[in-house]
């Protein structure tokens, strides 16, 4: 009941409702008036939980003003990466919590901040402003996630001027500094101890452990890292041993004190949360000598869970722990290999509905690995945190065991078997969820028959739901200062990508500075494409070589399928443009001009003429009908370049035009839209960019025009579905994730 009064407060207000009204109608049937009580006074005591909850984001609502004030960082709490600060921190003044950027003035406060070990106070000058919403679909909700941790606002510090060290430290304070020490120590180990001790024992994990361990995400082990119920008995049965010669009763006090620290010192995160409350509640049935049935412990664990967080049902790894756990109480008399096996089932919903893909090994690997992982890896580690002081030599020989671990993880993970499913709908995963589950409780063999089937059914549904769309669809992406743009035909019949997006580097960063790359494609065009279904690009069309178009091909060339990349005629041999081809083992360079015509690409070409070197004159002019109206993308071309297209193809005409070079007064001559006549506009620009874009020159000229633009600046992503009769608009609000929808065009 507090689950679905949680869907109700916090999700979808109408699905959440329909199924509270069920859950009531079934418990006053009960006509049990000790049930029908103590439900009330739960759901009750949930209400005011969720009010307090809700007042204290009602609290946080003053953004988008400038600050001078003091904050409180824990050592513990924060990352580094390049020139960048980020992490947690309190105002003193008001006691909020906010996360914060911070970008470094120069090396010294780089290794200040990496060696602190001790809570710091620093007085700030910066912007407090709400955290954004995702402007793509389906991009991670950072919002969403701060804001189940009570967490609605950052902080973009533009100055500090001063540093101190907190001298008289409370208590959680040093379990932050023993968990900052610890974390230091670690660095000092041999690569894969580091990151293995730093995953399994302080809950840490930096960019190092995804780049040793993609397989552990392309498997679907990353539970064996998340510290929850498995590391928690772990840890507390070594303690238990360890106390063995005192009284029972002491020693349970001295454990479920160990057990509140530990969840400090692991980081406090939603799943460790359900593990801890869970061993907590054992004890104390074991302190009255009381039996607690899994059942009754999972549930009070959930209940007391979302008092605390109301809202920390959303979080992916909230809804696999407690899916897990109640996995383990349903199945708990079956062999283990049928356990592991059901387990898999009932985490795949809440996997597929996250991450998009499962890889068809995953079974095995957690048939074959879990064994090993909780016999050997697990004490291996321990063991080698505590001699690796004493003895390096024996340090090294677990590392070696380690990486030899971890190179089976990752071989299992690099051979074929994974399947982009795409994101299916919430009510099919509540579906596949249910239907496992009454699988598993159903003891008739044609009620069983009954569930397979059903399954089978709803994950083919949804797959070729998915795969198969009647629509087409036109997507501008939101990449900030950028362009990036997806054909999709109906019934998949091609896929085409206009330019990656990417970031523009000013500048060589000096060595401190310098950070890991990451392509923002991953987070957002890619992302959105997995969750499509779309594993396969057939045409990847670069405009020009600039990095804010074709910056985070690397990123698609690593991850996706890319059939053809299509460049305009000199770019392939461009230095800049080389640099980035990587994994094309299996991909065709085509480069053109207008004189080309690739079978099967749903556009035409229309520029470049000639052999160029990939500059804003060479771009490509790409255009082509989709529902019934005629669409021309013109990457960055200038305006004598625009005007000699219309020259070379008077006839050209675009009901719907993607402005050159952002919205540029470089690019869109008068004379270029005048001939176009279109009576739509795309502009694909970054919010606060310093190049002005768009330009009040152009925009001026589309509103004399009555053309009605579609911004991302203002709009995020913008999405067009088409079919041969109509073409309907569905579009981001910055401000939420639901969007409008209307119909632009129908015949």
């Amino acid at each position: 009941m507090v689950a679905l009064g949680s869907i109700v407060f916090f999700g979808s207000f109408w699905l959440g409702t329909i199924c509270l009204s069920i859950w009531i109608i079934r418990i006053l049937l009960t006509k049990n008036r000790r049930i029908i009580v103590l439900s009330l006074f739960i759901m009750m005591l949930f209400t005011v939980a969720s009010w307090y909850f809700v007042c204290t984001l009602q609290q946080q609502k003053q953004v988008n003003r400038s600050i001078n004030t003091v904050i409180r960082i824990q050592a513990d709490e924060v990352k580094i990466n390049g020139d960048t600060l980020s992490g947690i921190a309190t105002v003193a003044a008001t006691n909020q919590k906010m996360i914060f950027l911070y970008r470094l003035p120069n090396e010294g406060a780089q290794i200040h901040f990496r060696q602190i070990k001790v809570p710091q106070k620093l007085t700030v000058q910066g912007e407090v402003a709400a955290i954004e919403r995702p402007t793509n679909f389906n991009q991670f909700d950072l919002r969403q996630y701060y804001r189940c941790q009570k967490i609605s606002n950052q902080l973009m510090i533009k100055s500090v001027t001063s540093i101190k060290s907190v001298k008289q430290m409370t208590l959680v304070d040093r379990i932050h500094w023993y968990r900052a020490k610890f974390n230091q120590y670690c660095q000092q180990l041999p690569k894969h101890l580091k990151v293995y001790a730093l995953g399994l024992i302080s809950g840490y994990r930096d960019d190092s452990f995804y780049q040793l361990t993609p397989g552990v995400s392309k498997l679907g082990l990353l539970h064996l890292f998340s510290i929850s119920g498995m590391h928690v008995y772990y840890f507390l049965g070594i303690l238990d041993w360890c106390l063995g010669w005192l009284p029972t009763k002491i020693k349970i006090f001295i454990e479920l004190i160990w057990l509140l620290l530990y969840f400090i010192f692991a980081g406090a995160t939603a799943g460790l949360l359900r593990a801890i409350i869970a061993a907590s509640l054992g004890l104390l049935a074991r302190l009255n000598d009381r039996q607690l049935s899994g059942l009754d412990c999972w549930s009070l664990c959930l209940i007391l869970n979302l008092m605390i967080f109301p809202a920390s049902l959303f979080l992916m790894a909230c809804q696999l722990s407690y899916g897990l756990s109640f996995g383990l109480v349903l199945l708990n008399k079956i062999p283990a290999w049928r356990r592991t096996l059901g387990l898999n089932f009932i985490s795949l919903p809440i996997i597929l509905y996250h991450f998009y893909e499962w890889h068809f090994l995953s079974l095995l690997a957690n048939l074959l690995l879990l064994p090993i992982f909780s016999i050997i890896v697990f004490p291996l580690v321990i063991l080698g945190v505590l001699i690796y002081p004493v003895t390096k030599k024996l340090g090294n020989l677990i590392n070696l065991v380690l990486q030899i671990f971890n190179d089976l993880i990752n071989l299992l993970g690099n051979l074929p078997g994974m399947i982009t499913f795409g994101k299916p709908g919430m009510l099919s995963c509540m579906i596949m969820f249910g239907l496992v589950l009454f699988l598993y409780i159903t003891k008739k063999r044609l009620g069983r028959r009954l569930m397979i089937s059903g399954l089978i059914f709803i994950y083919s549904f949804s797959y070729f739901q998915i795969h198969l769309p009647r629509e087409g669809e036109i997507a501008m992406f939101d990449v900030g200062q950028g362009d990036s743009f997806l054909i999709r035909e109906p019934y998949n019949h091609s896929v085409t990508l206009i330019d990656t997006g990417g970031k523009v580097q000013f500048g060589r960063p000096q060595n401190w500075q310098q950070r890991q790359r990451k392509y923002q494609a991953d987070r957002i065009a890619i992302n959105y494409l997995k969750s499509q279904g779309i594993k396969t690009i057939d045409y990847l069309c670069i405009s020009h070589q600039d990095a804010d178009h074709c910056g985070d091909l690397p990123a698609y060339l690593k991850s996706m399928n890319i059939k053809m990349v299509v460049v305009g005629d000199g770019v392939q041999i461009n230095p800049n443009f080389q640099r980035r081809l990587t994994n094309i083992s299996n991909t065709i360079i085509q480069p053109v001009t207008d004189a080309h015509e690739i079978k099967q690409l749903p556009l035409q070409i229309y520029h470049p003429f000639k052999v160029g070197s990939g500059k804003n004159e060479d771009s490509l002019v790409l255009g082509g009908k989709f529902g019934g109206l005629n669409w021309l993308f013109t990457g960055d071309l200038d305006r004598n370049s625009e005007c000699q297209v219309i020259k070379k193809y008077p006839n050209l005409q675009a009901d719907i035009l993607k402005i050159g070079h952002h919205g540029s007064k470089t690019a869109s001559a008068l004379e270029f839209i005048e001939s176009l006549k279109p009576s739509y506009a795309l502009i694909s620009a970054g919010r606060n960019n310093h190049y002005g874009h768009p330009n009040p020159e152009i925009m001026q000229i589309l509103s004399t025009k009555n053309i009605k633009n579609f911004n991302t600046q203002t709009m995020g992503m913008v999405r067009f579905k088409y079919t041969d009769e109509r073409i309907t608009i569905v579009k981001t609000k910055i401000g939420g994730l639901k969007g409008t929808k209307h119909e632009l065009f129908r015949i």
